[in-house]
């Protein structure tokens, strides 16, 4: 029967290769402060159970497995063959564990003979880039960047070897300034929502965004043949004009309404131009100040035909004196 455990090879000779073993599960990501020194530099990050429900929650939505390859070689692009799958990722008191589904044959070869003796997750992190939100990819690799990895295939220890060495795993991370680059472009796109998402989602998204900024170039093109109009700024000038076109009318259909008088009209031609939708609703909401003139209109024993556009007949009007009302107060002066 084959055993799962993994241990750290402690230095002594290397047991035969019938001796050695195919591990079944991986501990990839261990609970807690994990170190690891990359391009010369030192690092740490914690990792959490919320984080490890992340993992596992975005590897169960991708519904595929994980590959392991050799030396990372999933990240350059170019033909990168399998050593083996994960199936499976489980949380357990320790971190991740991964469930092997098998190992390819040129692996087991490796990992048998020694050839191979470590392991190395790519990890996607966030913004911050404190926290593992995905995981891209294991790989067999003889150059982990984790202090203190274990094994992958080591022999059995005596009954004295620290089982806490298991808990031990290793990370690679992405240059960062393919990290940052993305960010930004992401932040440029509006799509600052997937700053954290697994790198996979963020081409997603980029590639979505990309077909929409495509589909509205073309709708602009038609919009601009359709209207006889070459250039952008072209297009900007008539909706200027347009746009100073309806304040115009709004305004004018304001004073109709009685809601605005002659020293208003500056402020009102300002307020229009600024924000139209606004200056309707208080246009409909303002109280008419200006009298209704629809039946001022003086009698023609009170007031001359030719005299119904005079300075005095408007004055009338706005005051809201009538005819009747004139004759009105005439009789009474002479009562008196």
């Amino acid at each position: 029967m084959k055993t799962t455990r993994l241990a750290f090879f402690d230095g002594g000779s290397i047991s035969d290769s019938a001796e050695r073993t195919l591990p079944e599960n991986i501990l990839l990501v261990k609970f807690g402060k994990n170190t690891f020194t990359k391009n010369g530099e030192r690092g740490e990050f914690d990792f959490t159970e919320q984080d490890a429900d992340a993992v596992i929650a975005d590897f169960t939505e991708r519904g595929r497995d994980l590959v392991i390859d050799f030396e990372h070689q999933s990240l350059s692009g170019e033909k990168a063959p399998a050593a083996g799958w994960i199936d499976k990722l489980v949380r357990t008191p320790e971190g991740i564990l991964a469930k092997i589904k098998y190992w390819t044959k040129e692996a087991e070869e490796f990992l048998l003979k020694g050839q191979y003796r470590y392991f190395s997750p790519t990890l996607y992190f966030s913004r911050s880039g404190k926290r593992v939100s995905a995981i891209h990819s294991t790989a067999l690799t003889n150059h982990p960047a984790m202090h203190m990895t274990p094994a992958l295939v080591a022999d059995d220890l005596h009954d004295s070897a620290d089982d806490d060495a298991s808990n031990e795993t290793v990370i690679s991370t992405q240059p960062p300034t393919k990290g940052t680059m993305m960010k930004e472009l992401l932040e440029q796109l509006g799509l600052q929502a997937f700053s954290d998402a697994p790198q996979e989602r963020q081409l997603e998204a980029l590639s979505g965004r990309i077909a929409e900024l495509k589909e509205a170039a073309r709708s602009l093109e038609d919009f601009l043949a359709l209207h006889d109009l070459r250039t952008l700024e072209e297009a900007g000038n008539k909706l200027a004009q347009l746009k100073d076109q309806k304040a115009a009318d709004a305004v004018r259909q304001a004073f109709s309404d009685g809601k605005l008088a002659e020293n208003m009209r500056e402020w009102a031609d300002s307020f229009a131009r600024e924000n139209l939708d606004a200056f309707k609703a208080w246009s409909q909401a303002a109280p008419r100040i200006i009298p209704d003139n629809a039946d001022t209109s003086a009698p023609a024993e009170t007031a001359p035909p030719d005299a119904a556009d005079s300075e005095e007949a408007k004055i009338l009007r706005l005051l809201g004196l009538t005819g009747k009302k004139l004759k009105k107060v005439s009789e009474k002066g002479n009562k008196e």
